[in-house]
């Protein structure tokens, strides 16, 4: 009897994984554990035809460029980047790990105008923080647009922080309202709507 073909034995997939392995001989060579260990954990996740976009040499480059823009950021703090690699533009955003990171960051950079052609999540403990790092990457962008996105993404990511931020204290309010009117219920309302 024999097994099904899974993704991860697709052709692709397997092209994917040497041109992973291909990339992380060259990060070998940086001799930097705490590198080797984020290229690790960067491409662990990343879908074949998003590693495939580009080749090995550029997957190591990105690889470094953001652990070098994760090295930046103060923990606690929200980091955006736009980084230029010939003709792409990789929108990076790098923030303490919490729901609703990555669908917000996607959807600022589709409503900022951005062609995203391939896309990147890790989470990684950083300092003994749990640290999610976005990498999208875009055609090249230029001019006013680099600008509207930084912002975009930026606020997204304050938006969120926000929403993360309130909503214990708001089910708790919400368990309050529920609980006075079951204790003192409105005589012409239906409490259990």
């Amino acid at each position: 009897m024999t097994n099904a073909v899974r993704s991860a034995d697709t052709e692709e997939a397997r092209t994917a994984h040497l041109r992973i392995q291909e990339a992380r001989l060259l990060i070998e060579q940086d001799r930097d554990t705490g590198l080797l260990t984020f290229f690790d954990a960067l491409y662990a996740g990343a879908m074949p035809q998003d590693v495939l976009h580009t080749d090995a040499a550029r997957l190591a480059a990105l690889a470094r460029a953001l652990w070098a823009e994760a090295g930046k950021r103060q923990k606690g703090a929200i980091r955006v980047a736009l980084l230029d690699d010939s003709h792409d533009t990789v929108l990076v955003g790098i923030n303490d790990d919490r729901p609703f990171l990555f669908d917000s960051a996607l959807s600022a950079a589709l409503a900022g105008g951005a062609r995203v052609r391939a896309a990147i999540h890790p989470i990684i403990t950083i300092d003994g923080v749990r640290t999610s790092i976005i990498a999208l990457v875009c055609d090249a962008i230029v001019g006013e647009q680099r600008k509207t996105l930084s912002d975009g993404l930026r606020d997204a990511f304050m938006q969120g922080a926000i929403a993360v931020r309130d909503w214990k204290p708001m089910l708790a309010r919400l368990k309050e309202a529920r609980d006075g009117l079951a204790a003192q219920p409105p005589k012409s309302t239906n409490v259990s709507e």
